[in-house]
């Protein structure tokens, strides 16, 4: 799970460009994508040989041939995410 607020006011137009909605400081929730897998080797079977292939459509063509991809949802608290300058900072303050 992550969880994000948008420090502003945001606006929902009606089709004509006028004001249907404000909300103040919303706030979303997602399930993101950590990159963390456990996968059966089987599943491995379907990776095509001498060229790309990127983890997500082995995900998508595991589902699309009936196999079972589980999803376990974590906490934003429970991982720390270093794709990011500042978040790599962040992780080496927390550790």
């Amino acid at each position: 799970m992550k969880n994000y607020t948008i420090p502003y006011g945001t606006f929902e137009l009606n089709g004509d460009g006028h004001l249907k909605m404000i909300h103040e400081k919303p706030e979303y929730e997602f399930l993101v994508n950590t990159g963390l897998y456990v996968v059966n080797p089987k599943v491995l079977q379907l990776i095509p040989e001498g060229k790309p292939y990127h983890f997500t459509q082995l995900i998508e063509d595991a589902s699309g041939s009936g196999q079972r991809v589980g999803v376990y949802p974590l906490d934003d608290e429970a991982w720390i995410d270093v794709g990011q300058w500042k978040d790599y900072q962040k992780a080496l303050e927390r550790l």
